[in-house]
């Protein structure tokens, strides 16, 4: 069965398939030409890099211990949460060379791009942006509704009270860190197995 659009998305798209198509293959190409630095508060230690284009990126490594599975899961989320009206940082594909890391100290950094030749996703970094806090006054409940929806929609089980994957910039509210998304896929059962044949194999 297709899924309608949102009424309020309108992307000139009939569908939902048929923009996530359109968008997913529209993902804009760049060439990382610096590492800037190391953000350590992820697990997959993502970093900040420059790109041919100018602009800074933060990149997840797809040789980092997730896999290119959570990668997949940041694009499939991310360009989701867009379509139905969120706003989510743009996605890129990031070319890394592994050479990019010579001059990093760090081996642990070294080896992550030694292990990531080629293609890996980038999210365009918001300048000046915060992590998000809940307003003092009131945060619009509407949003807060589109976004437990959102994460309920993509099994999304990283989003929490104490860790939001939430930043706040000009005064939105902007998603990130959707890697741990559609969590199934980091399990040992194969996606094609329903759940509910997986618990009666425990039982």
């Amino acid at each position: 069965m297709k899924w309608l659009l949102p009424k309020h998305a309108n992307h000139g798209f009939e569908t939902g398939e048929a923009y996530l198509s359109a968008n997913l293959e529209a993902m804009r190409e760049v060439i990382a030409t610096r590492y800037v630095t190391a953000l350590r508060e992820g697990g997959s230690l993502p970093g900040l890099v420059e790109a041919d284009d100018d602009g800074l990126y933060v990149v997840k490594f797809r040789g980092a211990g997730q896999g290119p599975g959570a990668l997949v899961a940041e694009v499939v989320a991310g360009e989701l949460g867009r379509l139905i009206g969120l706003s989510v940082p743009e996605l890129v594909r990031i070319e890394i060379s592994p050479e990019l890391g010579h001059a990093e100290p760090d081996p642990e950094i070294q080896e992550l791009i030694e292990a990531s030749p080629g293609g890996n996703l980038g999210m365009d970094f918001l300048p000046g942006s915060l992590p998000f806090t809940l307003p003092a006054d009131s945060f619009d409940p509407d949003l807060a509704a589109d976004i437990v929806w959102f994460d309920a929609l993509v099994t999304n089980i990283d989003r929490t009270p104490r860790n939001p994957n939430l930043l706040t910039w000009h005064r939105q509210t902007w998603l990130i860190d959707h890697g741990a998304a559609f969590f199934r896929q980091h399990g040992d059962l194969p996606l094609s197995q329903p759940r509910s044949t997986a618990v009666e194999r425990r039982s």
